[in-house]
């Protein structure tokens, strides 16, 4: 009987995975496999129960369950494709030829031997390697236990070094104290923060640990380290948060205090410092504080960093840049954030400003980023004044707003608003040094000295009102407050800048004339009026020669990349001025005609001492003769009487002493008891190359002979004045 053909195909497909299953039978692969499943079995069950108790962290068990997985189907391959002989591990067809040359007794006893060897290999090959990797770990449980329990700790742990005394007032030391136990005290209070103790904090006082070798030691990843500094009844109390595992500062800050109640201040500045490092180490634990000024502690955070880094460093080009990053992070955090909009419209002014007048970022996207800070000025002051007008940082930013200064009605507003300001918040620092600011710009000497002298017994210890207090003081030669400023500056905030030190040079040597401080005037680290104070260091010397050449080698070439623009045509006036003096006409006009065509390079965003450029064009056109256009400027000069426009008088004086000598000596002698750094009989007397002639009036020489500070100085410097040397 014939078999039906769907009967022969299940047949065949029954033979086929019989036969398959024989293969895999008689390849022992089943075996291997059961053999294995049970092995890794029991190898997962030991490492769970054991890897804890020796001290091996999680990932080394994830690893095993990970190779006893992957391990599985390699075995299972192994068996199938190779047989294990007495020659040796062959391939199966290799093996199975020399299967057939033995006896069947041979045979037999072969597979047995076969059976217990694939047993063998199937359970001792993940034995030894989770084996040799679990007595690794044990050999070095301790060790590895003891770094694992380091490393728990160092994630969340802060050792607060003692506060170093900065001040020889003994009193001072008993202050440093309290504010680092208060500080000790405060941040035992936040949760799962571990905070060493003080006795062990205490041994590292005077230590040459490094930070990370004292984190090592204690067990902790962040070491807050501080000082305290006192000047007169105020204190400044320095901190800083040091990361020891990667021995970098994260964070850092200065808190300034009146010492009316020593106990209450202490107190106050030991909360600040917690809670901001509460902010700075666990900032999504912090809750929502009472009058807290935003509901985003990432937003605070943001702020608080900004208003440091302005408390802490006087203005450059890298801290505003930063400030700024920090506040638009803080406003995009919390759109709601009003102070955080008045403080940004402030510091796009603060870099608006210094392009305009230093002609900051000119090699770096200038023109751009004034557009840019622009219009995030705008949009910042707009935002503050649209969330709460009256807010002391909207009011400041209303009143430092430097895209209305361009309008001269502006002015006025600008008093109304610091009025307002004043009002509401008699006490803050910030409007009173605004205010002093606005009465520079116009003139208003005494009224400025005031605001200012106000600013700073509100916080003497600012860096930027620091650094803008001691402009002005240098400014008007005032040279006993300019110096109390110049070292707080310098030695108590080590802040002072290259800019600073020059200037206070210049001011020792116009209140004494003593010369031997000229040597000191000249530093070749000094890129901030570099040109400029160079040029002077060889004319105080009579270095005509070495003056020029610096004076020619100035260029303002491609959109003043070199150097500031208005620092180029002081030098180049001054350039001027000194060929006019060596009486070398075709040198003068020279430079009188680089000074006009430098006037196409001037962006239209430089806007600063317009009656300052006008001076000086006026000095081009009357040496290249051209009395028309010399007239307009000379005209618009002398008889503009506003303030805003020529605040000391200095630009007048430029122009009379070039073209009228009697006006400038009675203008100069008008103001020969003031404390006007431009304006002043010292400035005359100094820079005595480009005022040549006026020294030479009979009321300037009789003045100065009266003073008899400056005849020696003058007396081996102008001929006229050597009847003088004895004096």
């Amino acid at each position: 009987m014939a078999v039906p053909e769907d009967t022969k195909q299940s047949q065949q497909k029954n033979f086929g995975f019989a036969n398959f299953w024989h293969e895999l039978r008689r390849r022992h692969v089943v075996r291997i496999a059961t053999v294995y499943l049970i092995v890794a079995w029991l190898v997962i069950q030991v490492a769970s129960t054991t890897f804890s108790s020796f001290g091996i962290p999680t990932w080394a068990f994830r690893m095993v369950v990970l190779m006893v997985a992957l391990g599985f189907p390699i075995s299972l391959i192994v068996a199938w494709a190779f047989e294990l002989t007495p020659e040796g591990l062959k391939t199966t067809k290799s093996a199975q030829a020399n299967i057939e040359q033995y006896q069947v007794a041979k045979n037999t006893a072969f597979h047995k031997k076969r059976s217990k060897l694939s047993i063998i290999f199937a359970a001792v090959i993940p034995s030894t390697i989770f084996g040799s990797l679990a007595i690794y770990f044990y050999l070095s449980g301790n060790t590895s236990q003891q770094a694992s329990k380091v490393d728990n700790v160092v994630m969340q742990s802060i050792a607060v070094l003692p506060f170093i005394n900065m001040s020889a007032i003994s009193e001072n030391a008993f202050f440093a104290s309290g504010v680092h136990e208060d500080v000790l005290t405060n941040l035992s209070h936040i949760e799962n923060l571990h905070v060493t103790s003080r006795t062990s904090a205490t041994r590292y006082i005077d230590t040459k640990l490094t930070m990370p070798e004292i984190g090592k030691e204690l067990r902790v990843r962040y070491i807050l380290e501080g000082s305290v500094r006192r000047i007169d009844n105020y204190v400044r109390v320095t901190v800083q948060l040091i990361d020891t595992l990667t021995d970098t500062h994260l964070w850092a800050n200065n808190y300034d205090r009146e010492l009316v109640d020593v106990f209450a201040v202490q107190s106050a500045i030991a909360k600040d410092i917690s809670n901001a490092l509460h902010l700075e180490l666990q900032p999504d634990t912090v809750k929502v504080q009472q009058g807290l000024p935003t509901r985003s502690i990432k937003a605070y955070d943001y702020f608080i960093k900004a208003q440091s880094i302005e408390r802490s460093i006087p203005e450059t080009e890298d801290t505003l840049l930063q400030q700024y990053e920090l506040l638009v992070k803080a406003t995009e955090e919390d759109p709601s954030y009003v102070q955080a909009w008045g403080f940004l419209n402030e510091v796009c002014d603060h870099l608006i400003r210094n392009i305009n007048q230093l002609a900051w970022f000119a090699n770096d996207n200038q023109q751009l980023r004034h557009k840019t800070f622009t219009r995030q000025a705008k949009v910042a002051l707009d935002k503050a004044i649209s969330l709460e007008p009256n807010n002391v940082e909207t009011l400041l930013a209303m009143a430092s707003d430097s895209v209305a200064e361009l309008k001269p009605e502006f002015r006025l507003e600008r008093k109304k608003t610091i009025d307002k300001a004043l009002a509401l918040y008699p006490e803050n620092a910030m409007v009173w040094y605004v205010l002093g600011w606005w009465h520079n710009l116009g003139g208003n000497i005494a009224e400025a000295d005031a605001a200012f002298i106000k600013a700073l017994e509100f916080d003497p210890i600012h860096a930027r009102i620091l650094n803008g207090a001691l402009i002005h003081f240098q400014g008007n030669s005032d040279a006993k407050i300019a110096s109390m400023l110049f070292e707080r500056l310098d030695k108590t905030l080590n802040k002072a800048d290259d800019f600073a030190k020059l200037a206070n040079i210049y001011l020792q040597l116009l209140g004494t004339a003593d010369e031997s401080l000229i040597a000191q005037i000249y530093q070749p680290s000094v890129e901030i009026n570099a040109y400029d104070s160079l040029m002077s260091f060889w004319l105080f010397n009579n270095n005509y020669e070495q003056a020029l050449q610096v004076g020619n080698n100035a260029t303002i070439a491609e959109g003043v990349s070199l150097m500031p623009s208005f620092e180029y045509f002081q030098v180049k006036a001054r350039t001027l001025n000194l060929y006019q003096f060596l009486g070398d006409e075709t040198q003068a006009n020279r430079i009188a005609t680089e000074i006009l065509d430098a006037q196409q390079y001037l962006p239209e965003i430089i806007v600063i001492s317009k009656s300052g450029f006008d001076a000086i064009l006026a000095q081009a056109y009357y040496q290249l003769g051209n009395t028309e256009k010399y007239q307009q400027l000379a005209t618009k000069i002398l008889n503009n009487n506003n303030t805003n426009y020529d605040t000391y008088h200095y630009n007048k004086f430029l122009l009379l002493n070039a073209t009228d000598t009697n006006a400038a000596a009675k203008l100069i002698i008008s103001h020969k008891d003031s404390k006007l750094f431009y304006s002043s009989i010292n400035n005359v007397a100094l820079n005595h190359i480009y005022f040549r002639k006026l020294l030479l009036h009979p009321d300037i020489e009789k003045y100065l002979v009266e003073q008899n500070k400056w005849l020696k100085y003058l007396s081996t410097r102008v001929p006229e004045y050597e009847k003088y040397k004895n004096n």
